[in-house]
Order: C-alpha cells, then sequence, then structure tokens
C-alpha cells in the first residue's frame, strides 16, 4: 500500500499539472490511512471540481474521493439566471445527437435543471455534458427521462 505522503503529493502533481485547473493551490488535499482523499477549497467552475475530482480518482492508491470543493465564481463569470438559462438551451442545440426540442432547462441561483425526454442514457449523458462545461453555473440536475419504446 502506497503511503499518504506519496498519494497526496501524486494527487497535488496531477492538479499542478491539469491546464483545466487555473488555480491548483486554492485545494486542499488530505488523505487517510486507507486511501480516502478529501478535497476540500475552492474552484471557479463546475467543470474545473470535476477535473479535480477526476484527477484524484486516477492516482493509484486512492480508493475513494470525497468532494467538499466549493464553486466561487470570479466576478467576470458571474451570470444572471436568465442568461445562463439562454446559455444552456443553445448548448443543447448545438450537442450533437441531442434531441433539443424536448428539452427544457431550468436556471434557479445558478443551478441548471434538464427536464424533459430523451431516447436513450447516451442522449441524457451528453446533455448533461453538454451544460456542464458552461461558466457561471454552479450545478446541474439531470432530471431527463428516457422514453420507454413501446
Amino acid at each position: 500500500m502506497r503511503s499518504r505522503g506519496a498519494i497526496e503529493e501524486d494527487i497535488r502533481t496531477a492538479l499542478e499539472r491539469d491546464a483545466r485547473i487555473p488555480h491548483p493551490r486554492e485545494i486542499a488535499v488530505s488523505v487517510d490511512e486507507i486511501g480516502s482523499v478529501v478535497m476540500r477549497g475552492t474552484v471557479a467552475h463546475l467543470h474545473q471540481r470535476h477535473a479535480a475530482l477526476a484527477d484524484a480518482r486516477a492516482v493509484d492508491g486512492v480508493l475513494n474521493v470525497i468532494d467538499k470543493l466549493a464553486i466561487s465564481l470570479r466576478e467576470r463569470d458571474r451570470r444572471g439566471d436568465y442568461e445562463l438559462r439562454g446559455r444552456a438551451l443553445q448548448a443543447l442545440m448545438d450537442a450533437d445527437g441531442v434531441p433539443s426540442d424536448r428539452i427544457d432547462v431550468e436556471v434557479s441561483d445558478r443551478w441548471v435543471t434538464l427536464v424533459g425526454e430523451v431516447d436513450c442514457q447516451f442522449q441524457r449523458r451528453v446533455a448533461e455534458e453538454a451544460v456542464a462545461d458552461l461558466a457561471g453555473i454552479d450545478g446541474v440536475s439531470n432530471q431527463l427521462r428516457v422514453a420507454i419504446p413501446g
């Protein structure tokens, strides 16, 4: 089993090398004796949170990752809910293979909720990924239903 220090150092290195995370020092990492990792701190976007968690999970010796990262938007990235809704709808329309005409978007306090129906799990996942990368959102609730063939 790898030491806590070695695992933590590898996670730090992964965060530093990840171009998706512009401020890796704003993320605190702790590792317990069995390989559970707790990540605390602040990132500016949801996609940065996902990248940091993926970096940690990819390190040898990591058993699980507990996400305690907060999203704190830089002032230049703040967007109103109506603007975010428009951007999310556009992202869905631009996403290949997503039936955007059957998906609606609700936004409340920078939290995006996808509602509607898609044909398969793949479309559900692609729709969520399309909006998850938008600057200014805190999170995505994917409430899309997969149609049951009948």
